[in-house]
């Protein structure tokens, strides 16, 4: 709703929309008939923006025709970022204006993510869609990966018991209890398809599941520090394991382009993230510091204060997206940031996913 009347410099509001365009906040400067700039953001959180026209009233259409004004505008959001074509109009309402809003929203390109606590609660942000909280039990969650689409995923906990959610097919989980002592589920990666996955464990095994074809394991192998991460290629046909002292591990068409075993870190490695390309990888520490291998730097946390230390980095718009057990979001890519859960209480987040 509006704060005054139309030749304001500025005002903004709710507005009342329907289909694609979703609800949310937009914010409109007049400039006495002249194109002018206008904003909007969807409940989600993705802002667009573009220079509105006047256009006869007579071609805003029911019930746009009651409108004081009525405005035509091509919206973007940035490179790569859904747009909109729009009319506007504002509809006097007895105490100022709201604004009526139709139009088409063009999603060029999806960009979103989601964090998982060790209780399996689901946060969902942007173009990932929240479809449900995995149960709580006695055995902790410990990953969450996407579908193709945003409109499902799966989390699984650290027995291997999977649940899944929204349009992710369950294929399957690990029987905890064939496990070999000490051995637990640390990471789960999905195929391109989104009809299979893999579960690693700290002691490098690797679990097949629908689609996903199994490359190859560590299991007979000794290793000098426990298995924290996996990824699979872009391709789909192959995958990584990265170890807490940062020894990388590949399989299928997974290329090795070097790591952190031999370096004395500060905090352990907790995750990697592969280049779109395939071509490299990063690594990231718990202190948020970032190494890259044959892949371009795109910053770190390394030096920062952190309140919580970071439990996870998800590839990104091409680059990469780190997540603190506070649930606080770092971004550094060039997709769009649409906010964390730092500061909110949780039972500690271990986990994210993100698609863009």
């Amino acid at each position: 709703m509006t704060s005054g009347p139309l030749d304001s410099p500025s005002y903004s509001g709710r507005y009342r929309s329907s289909g694609q365009l979703g609800n949310g906040r937009v914010d409109y400067h007049w400039l006495l008939g002249a194109p002018a700039p206008i904003e909007f953001t969807r409940s989600n959180g993705l802002t667009l923006h573009g220079v509105t026209s006047e256009v006869p009233l007579s071609k805003c259409g029911s019930p746009m025709v009651d409108a004081a004004q009525c405005l035509a505008a091509d919206l973007i959001g940035g490179a790569d970022i859904p747009s909109a074509k729009i009319v506007v109009a504002l509809l006097p309402d007895g105490i100022g204006y709201t604004f009526l809003m139709r139009g088409t929203l063009t999603l060029t390109k999806r960009y979103g993510y989601a964090m998982v606590e060790s209780s399996g609660a689901v946060h969902a942000f942007g173009g990932i869609e929240r479809v449900g909280d995995a149960p709580s039990t006695q055995a902790a969650a410990v990953d969450i990966e996407r579908t193709p689409s945003g409109r499902g995923y799966w989390v699984v906990n650290a027995d291997g018991q999977v649940y899944a959610f929204g349009d992710a097919p369950y294929l399957g989980g690990a029987d905890g209890a064939a496990f070999l002592a000490g051995q637990r589920v640390v990471a789960m990666s999905a195929t391109t398809t989104g009809k299979g996955y893999w579960l690693f464990t700290a002691g490098g095994r690797a679990l097949r599941f629908g689609d996903a074809q199994l490359f190859g394991d560590l299991q007979l192998r000794r290793l000098t520090s426990p298995i924290v991460a996996s990824a699979a290629t872009p391709t789909g046909r192959g995958y990584y394991m990265v170890g807490a002292d940062g020894g990388v591990f590949t399989f299928g068409d997974a290329r090795f382009r070097g790591s952190t075993g031999a370096m004395k870190l500060n905090q352990p490695v907790i995750g990697i993230v592969p280049t779109t390309d395939s071509n490299g990888y990063w690594l990231v520490a718990a202190d948020g510091g970032v190494f890259s291998f044959n892949a371009p730097f795109h910053g770190s946390m390394g030096g920062t204060r952190l309140n919580q230390r970071i439990v996870t980095m998800v590839p990104y718009a091409g680059g990469y997206l780190m997540v603190a057990a506070d649930g606080g979001a770092f971004n550094f890519s060039r997709g769009v940031f649409f906010g964390s859960i730092g500061g909110t209480p949780t039972f500690g987040v271990v986990s994210a996913t993100a698609i863009g």
